[in-house]
């Protein structure tokens, strides 16, 4: 018998590690039967979401969750107290959980339930990227949508509606006590603070944050740290909260706009920074960002759109009311005018997820440098259209044509690669491959030497998962890489 082992390998950097890749096959949420067997499979045999999460969690390596469009909630109610599997999906591992754009995460309909979406882990090294994430409630505990105790890239994600409800629940959108990333996403509609009354308000209505936090090339808009009543204080950072000496906070190309801190009633107090709040040893700097637009809780409070420590790089648009301390190369605009004179509608303007067109003659077209903060170029807005040069200020790029030059991933192509079995292999292999969407991929395996000697897939493919069968009767017996 001739021994071949075949390794597979993506275009870099997304997914070339990937040890196990699993494909969500049905919306129903229940429980894997034996985590760890290297099988996503319910007691039905499907591959659900918690299934596919516990089965990786279970597993050693970086593995893939594939979740292709649908709504993917979790009615599943543990009849016991306890933390996993019940309520909202733990991640333990590093995973790569990949969404086709139209693929949503749900939470429990109802104020009076704690329904958190997701939960990474300590440890964790996570991407997720092309889904939605709806509808979760922390009841008694911080982040409505998502907590973030690891390290956590969101790529093309919307968080929208979260919430969260109890006295000292922060975060509505997304908390975070570990790494954060934010990368070409919306982040919509989340709050924190009962509606009722009966407390003071909650800080962080989008973001809450307690370490290191980078937002690039992102929506972050209709957030609010709020209390409803006319009697109690509402809370800070409509938009961003961070405190902490750990947290340092980055905004660049981004738009945050129309947030909210404090509370409605006649008689609350107005909590601080609208669009961002940084205190207590943290720090948030801007660059190349529209902040402005956001409001208070009530006028006599102040702090609109920015609050606390909040510094410019510079080549931002900025209210010139003076709440974000302005710096070189920023534009000043009055903030009643915004919506006349900087942006349009927040809406499907292509890409991903919804962004706020420029208008016509926008003083934020043309403004920005095409670079981050480290020094590395700036190529793409939040919809994945190339910018061009001179960019424009925030997360959207006046004029600009789409590509489909990247993924949610990183890279172009497949979003998935791996060995189905058998794997060593003695007379054929089955390869599986996972497209976003639709385009030319070339499959080929190569000898050690760098030669192709097969060809498995060549030319347009359609989005999903393609299965191609590897026969080995022309090889000899050695190491093969595939790769896509």
């Amino acid at each position: 018998m001739r021994a071949l082992v075949l390794s597979v390998l993506l275009a870099a950097p997304a997914l070339a590690a990937a040890q196990v890749t699993f494909t969500v096959d049905t919306e129903t949420d229940s429980l894997d039967v034996d985590p760890g067997d290297g099988a996503c499979a319910t007691s039905t045999g499907a591959c659900s979401l918690r299934a596919a999460i516990m089965e990786t969690n279970a597993l050693p390596g970086r593995d893939v969750v594939y979740v292709p469009p649908g709504e993917y909630g979790y009615p599943y109610l543990c009849p016991h107290s306890g933390e996993d599997p019940c309520h909202d999906f733990d991640i333990r591992g590093d995973l790569d959980l990949v969404g086709s754009g139209t693929a949503t995460i749900l939470g429990i309909t109802g104020d009076m339930l704690n329904s958190r979406i997701l939960e990474v882990h300590p440890g964790a090294t996570v991407l997720v990227a092309g889904v939605r994430i709806s509808g979760g409630t922390g009841w008694g505990v911080d982040g409505g949508g998502v907590l973030n105790r690891g390290v956590l890239t969101l790529r093309e994600v919307a968080v929208v509606g979260n919430q969260t409800l109890f006295t000292g629940d922060d975060g509505g959108g997304i908390y975070n006590t570990g790494t954060l990333t934010v990368e070409r996403s919306l982040i919509a509609s989340n709050r924190v603070g009962h509606p009722v009354g009966g407390a003071e308000g909650n800080d962080g209505g989008g973001i809450y944050t307690t370490g290191p936090l980078r937002i690039r090339n992102s929506t972050i808009t209709w957030n609010h740290a709020r209390f409803e009543d006319d009697e109690h204080r509402g809370g800070d950072g409509g938009g961003v909260y961070a405190t902490g000496n750990a947290a340092h906070v980055v905004i660049e190309h981004s738009t945050i706009t129309r947030n909210r801190a404090g509370g409605h009633g006649s008689a609350a107090l107005g909590g601080l920074g609208g669009g961002v709040y940084a205190e207590g040893g943290a720090a948030a700097t801007l660059l190349n960002s529209v902040v402005a637009g956001n409001a208070p809780g009530c006028v006599e409070s102040g702090g609109a759109d920015c609050g606390g420590t909040v510094s410019s790089l510079g080549h931002n648009v900025l209210a010139g009311e003076g709440d974000c301390a302005a710096s070189t190369g920023d534009v000043l605009v009055d903030s009643s005018a915004v919506f006349t004179t900087v942006l349009g509608s927040l809406g499907d303007h292509g890409g991903p997820t919804e962004t706020y067109a420029l208008l016509a003659g926008s003083p934020a077209i043309d403004a920005a440098t095409c670079v981050d903060t480290d020094g590395q170029p700036v190529t793409l807005d939040q919809r994945r259209y190339v910018r061009g040069a001179p960019c424009d200020v925030g997360a959207f790029e006046f004029g600009a044509a789409p590509t489909a030059a990247e993924s949610p991933t990183g890279g172009a192509g497949p979003v998935a690669l791996a060995v189905a079995g058998p794997n060593p292999l003695a007379v054929s292999t089955t390869l599986v491959v996972q497209l976003r969407r639709a385009g030319s991929v070339r499959l080929a395996v190569y000898d050690v030497l760098g030669r192709v000697v097969a060809v498995l897939l060549s030319g347009e493919q359609t989005a999903g998962r393609h299965t191609v069968v590897l026969d080995a009767a022309a090889l000899a017996p050695g190491v093969y890489f595939a790769r896509a």
